[in-house]
């Protein structure tokens, strides 16, 4: 997973200024095994995306990540939207319950 974090006030300006990447450590399971739920470890590897946020708050953010090769193409393009959505539901819930606004 890689998360690219633009400052809200770049996110209309021109010219646009680089996103800022956050890498995962992808040593680190970030999902159940099949699942789109995020692994207890998944919360740790958050942290540096969310302090990230918490300095510079967005209005976009972008999360991509990828899938497994075995099992279905369209099994793991589900896969792989429902696990974007869960880090997604994540980030915001942390944000929510942050000193400060992130997103």
């Amino acid at each position: 997973m890689r998360a690219a974090v633009v400052p809200a006030e770049a996110a209309s300006a021109a010219p646009a200024a680089a996103p800022t990447t956050v890498p995962a450590n992808d040593a680190v399971p970030l999902f159940v095994v099949g699942s789109p739920a995020l692994s207890p470890e998944a919360s740790k590897e958050l942290e540096p995306l969310i302090a990230a946020l918490e300095a510079n708050p967005v209005t976009k953010l972008t999360v991509s990540g990828y899938h497994s090769t075995s099992g279905s193409l369209a099994r793991n393009q589900k896969l792989a939207e429902q696990r974007a959505s869960a880090v997604r539901d994540a980030v915001k819930e942390r944000c929510a319950r942050s000193r400060g606004a992130c997103l």
